[in-house]
C-alpha cells in the first residue's frame, strides 16, 4: 500500500504517522527518503520493516522508478554491502 498524505502544516500528517507506527509496531517501521528508494544499496537497509515513512520530503525531480517499482509489486534489486546483489 502506497499512501502520499499532503496539507498545511498543523492538518495531522505527522498524527496520521505516529498512528501507523503504532499499528505496525516501532520495530517494523523506520523512515527514509525518495533518494533512498531510488538507490538499490540504500534500499537494502528498508528490508524487514512493514511501513517504511518517506516525511517532509523536499522537492525532487526524477522518473521514481524505484517508487514505481516498489509500490507496483515490481521485483527490485537490492545491493547489501559485502553480500551479493538481488531481487
Amino acid at each position: 500500500l502506497f499512501l502520499e498524505v499532503t496539507g498545511p502544516g498543523g492538518s495531522g500528517k505527522s498524527i496520521l504517522a505516529e498512528i501507523a507506527t503504532m499499528l505496525a509496531g516501532e520495530d517494523n517501521a523506520t523512515s527514509a527518503t525518495i533518494e533512498t528508494l531510488e538507490s538499490p544499496r540504500e534500499r537494502a537497509a528498508l528490508i524487514g520493516f512493514s511501513l517504511i515513512r518517506l516525511p517532509d520530503q523536499e522537492k525532487w525531480s526524477g522518473d521514481g522508478a524505484g517508487l514505481k517499482a516498489i509500490t507496483g509489486g515490481d521485483a527490485v534489486s537490492v545491493d547489501p554491502k559485502y553480500q551479493n546483489a538481488y531481487s
